[in-house]
């Protein structure tokens, strides 16, 4: 017969404080974001993004290397620049480095940075929240800013991945089309740090933007389905009200895409009023604190519902 003592061992499941060493904040901060990583990684939908990508990247390093083209000229005149801009990047036989990276930039610029962040951040917060999972963070002594800092930084490798390793590939392409000298190189060393300014932008303003959503939405696709339709209709509406309306404004129209080239642009120092003329009959200004200030606004009003949110975290799960 067991004794009384060994059924109480058997039967005792009372917490046990943990006496030993926990590893320092930002290991632990780390091993969640490489774990938050990998599970994002099993996704198709993030994999089909990564081939697609790399396929543009193909695509563009044809046309900056060479093709001198125009527009109409079959499938490489699909882009809405005017005539001048094409002889503008490519017609000289040396043409400006600011305008050639600024052009090959240009598909880098938000659109697949977006559908990527919302693919993979659009549940980051609502699966956790739905499925009670945020105690299991807390229970690691993981804070609620290490918390939003762990969603965070997985977006932040995902947009880096899009935005920061095509901006330093293409900016060798522009080096390699110009045949820069040594010198020539360190002069437009600025621009890649511009590009990675801009990448940076990209990665506050949208990972904001979405962990904020995220932490209100039952669903990841109550996040990403609305923000992947806003590009469309950033692509056809500023044409509308161009071409039908003569409005001078209509970049303020184009979504986060047009939003953050034209912020690239303003780093370059380029002329974005040459770029953004799609009608003679336009006298178009374009202005980049337009653009900061749409962002800003967005960022506030994200900013604040998620720290809302993330205060209510493990709070509505009790």
């Amino acid at each position: 017969m067991e004794s009384s003592t060994n059924k109480a061992q058997i039967y005792d499941r009372g917490y046990r404080p943990w006496h030993g060493q926990y590893v320092p904040p930002a290991t632990r901060i780390l091993n969640l974001v490489r774990n938050e990583v990998s599970f994002a990684l099993k996704s198709k939908a993030v994999w089909f993004l990564f081939f697609f990508h790399a396929f543009t990247l193909f695509f563009d390093t044809i046309i900056v290397l060479f093709y001198n083209y125009r527009p109409g000229d079959g499938i490489f005149g699909g882009r809405f620049y005017s005539e001048k801009i094409i002889s503008l990047v490519f017609d000289n036989k040396t043409p400006d480095a600011r305008d050639l990276y600024f052009y090959a930039m240009g598909s880098q610029m938000g659109i697949q940075d977006i559908i990527l962040v919302v693919v993979v951040g659009g549940s980051l917060i609502s699966k956790d929240r739905i499925h009670g999972a945020t105690s299991l963070y807390f229970s690691r002594r993981v804070t609620k800013f290490e918390y939003f800092l762990i969603k965070f930084l997985t977006l932040s490798v995902f947009i880096a991945t899009f935005t920061w390793l095509p901006a330093l590939y293409k900016f060798l392409l522009v080096g390699i089309k110009l045949e820069f000298t040594f010198n020539e190189w360190v002069q437009a060393l600025p621009f890649l740090f511009y590009a990675f300014l801009t990448g940076l932008v990209i990665m506050v303003s949208m990972s904001t933007l979405v962990l904020s959503l995220s932490s209100v939405a039952k669903r990841g696709a109550y996040v990403s389905i609305p923000l992947i339709l806003t590009i469309p209709v950033g692509l056809f509406l500023p044409l509308i009200l161009a071409f039908n309306f003569n409005s001078p404004y209509y970049y303020l129209f184009a979504g986060f895409p047009e939003w953050y080239r034209i912020i690239f642009g303003s780093f370059l120092g380029v002329d974005l009023n040459l770029w953004y003329d799609m009608s003679s009959d336009i006298n178009i200004d374009v202005n980049p604190l337009h653009a900061w200030a749409i962002l800003l606004f967005i960022f506030v009003l994200s900013a604040l519902n998620l720290k809302k949110q993330l205060e209510r975290l493990g709070v509505d799960e009790r």
